[in-house]
């Protein structure tokens, strides 16, 4: 009798537990620049008012990712492709060799 309740309920019960389930974020989306500073009319350490910035030699690669947390829930329809809360981009900074890393790793 609890075996046909189960069987009965199984797909409905499998949807909730993969809902509740550990899960991880899928990459949706990267963009990338890469700067190089020449030069800067900013004062710099020991040049101003306890200005303690150090400049960034070399390049500099600017990266913005976005992630899908919920990617278990399939496509998005909409025309956008951002159902609210579901994505979430980050922005961040890193070196070449850093970079080079970070690509080594996801593939």
């Amino acid at each position: 009798a609890i075996a046909r309740q189960y069987r009965d309920t199984k797909d409905m019960l499998r949807s909730k537990f993969a809902e509740d389930s550990y899960r991880v974020s899928k990459l949706v989306e990267t963009n990338w620049r890469v700067d190089q500073v020449i030069a800067t009319s900013q004062p710099l350490d020991g040049e101003g008012q306890n200005d303690t910035r150090i400049l960034q030699t070399g390049p500099l690669v600017h990266v913005n990712v976005s992630i899908d947390t919920k990617p278990e829930m399939g496509e998005v329809d909409d025309v956008f492709g951002r159902a609210v809360g579901r994505f979430k981009d980050i922005a961040f900074e890193v070196s070449p060799q850093k970079l080079d890393v970070l690509i080594h790793e996801l593939t």
